[in-house]
């Protein structure tokens, strides 16, 4: 964690990021990617997209939670297989 205290006014601060992040973004991107992306958008991106869709989750892990889920009396979404693979299949959870 930064504390924008430390380099002067924290507003300033948070000017200059914003100005740096934008720069970079006007970089072309290399070869056989689309854009370039700022350390976090990637993770925000994923979380945005899970939570308008659904989480895939392995069957063993989804077992364990539905056991602890079972234990302390915490209600599951609905899951259902979406696809299986060799020793894995893959669970959503959606969304209510």
């Amino acid at each position: 964690m930064v504390d924008p205290a430390a380099f002067g006014d924290a507003g300033h601060f948070e000017v200059m990021a914003a100005e740096t992040v934008a720069a970079a973004k006007d970089v072309p991107p290399a070869k056989g990617f689309a854009e370039i992306l700022a350390p976090g958008e990637p993770e925000q991106r994923i979380k945005e997209r899970r939570s308008r869709e659904s989480i895939s989750v392995v069957e063993a892990a989804c077992e364990d939670v539905k056991t602890v889920a079972e234990r302390f009396s915490v209600a599951l979404p609905e899951s259902k297989i979406v696809a299986r693979e060799p020793c894995i299949a893959i669970l959503n959870f959606t969304r209510k």
